[in-house]
């Protein structure tokens, strides 16, 4: 009597299997790091091979590491793994979110009166974010008005003008990567009104950012005609009083002096007062402004009228 025991073992072969669903969907923020897993059965085993967007990468392992992703690795990513029986794909659709974040936007610019100024924002983001200019609580400038039919920009650019002010504005967004935009805001013939604070307000989906920057208005002397109070030729009587006003405005504020006849007068603001003019007040008196950026200056014709004596 006896036991006799004959073992067999059952090897079964197979083309690649993957475990879960064929395709995933993965969103991740930017400089996170992301695994992808083939997860592939195979026997024998499969041989290995990722790509991206069809391109094949230098990746022959189950499992493939993202380390830092950018939104540059955004993409559909496919792991192929074939052996002698057949091929199978894992297929991951990859999302790469970065909050909207303003790269450049000078802080400070300063502009002469007349002249043209141009303030540029650039902005990274994803998805790609809407940039805008903003000055004294009204958007001037955003890219959101460039857009058509829900459609991002092309690689062109697409330009926009409104008046503004008795100004005129132009503005154009350029799209300088699938995640960078620069948004312009050009201004011809600047005025004084277009001093002050500028924001540059970049936004996306997933985060904003915003940056300010001051604009100085340089304003050459100039005479403001609407402030002239009196007429600038008359006669007084002699023993009245005399009172010139000198609406010589800019930026930064001119130093103001005062000739009569040509010479030079202790006068030193706007207004010239003399409480009582004597015949030696008469003449031809000038008000004379300047800066750096420039002088103007402003006449006046004064008589004195004697009266008759008995």
């Amino acid at each position: 009597l006896g036991v006799a025991r004959k073992v067999y073992r059952l090897d079964v072969m197979s083309s690649p299997q993957h475990w879960g669903e064929p395709t995933a969907f993965v969103e991740v923020f930017k400089d996170e790091e992301l695994t992808l897993e083939c997860g592939m059965h195979a026997n024998p085993p499969a041989s290995i091979q990722w790509s991206k967007e069809n391109e094949i990468l230098d990746e022959f392992e189950e499992v493939l590491e993202l380390n830092t992703i950018q939104p540059q690795d955004s993409g559909l990513y496919t792991c192929e793994a074939e052996n002698i029986f057949g091929t199978a794909e894992k297929k991951y659709h990859v999302t790469v979110y970065q909050p909207a974040e303003i790269t450049s936007f000078p802080p400070n610019q300063t502009v002469i009166a007349g002249n043209v100024f141009t303030l540029e924002c650039e902005a990274v983001g994803s998805p790609l974010p809407i940039v805008s200019i903003i000055h004294k609580g009204e958007i001037l400038a955003s890219s959101a008005d460039l857009e058509v039919d829900g459609m991002l920009l092309d690689q062109s650019y697409r330009v926009k003008s409104k008046p503004y002010a008795l100004q005129t504005q132009q503005f154009l967004a350029t799209k300088l990567s699938q995640y960078e935009l620069r948004l312009s805001l050009s201004q011809a013939n600047v005025a004084e009104g277009s001093a002050g604070k500028y924001l540059c307000l970049a936004q996306n989906a997933v985060g904003f950012d915003e940056r300010s920057s001051k604009v100085i208005v340089y304003v050459p002397p100039h005479v403001q005609l609407n402030k002239l109070k009196a007429a600038r030729n008359f006669a007084i009587l002699e023993g009245l009083p005399l009172y010139l006003f000198c609406p010589i405005g800019g930026y930064p504020k001119p130093a103001l002096s005062w000739f009569r006849n040509g010479k030079p007068i202790k006068f030193n603001g706007q207004t010239l007062f003399m409480s009582a003019t004597t015949r030696k007040d008469q003449g031809n008196y000038t008000c004379l402004g300047e800066t750096s950026f420039g002088k103007a200056e402003l006449s006046f014709s004064v008589g004195i009228l004697i009266p008759p004596t008995m």
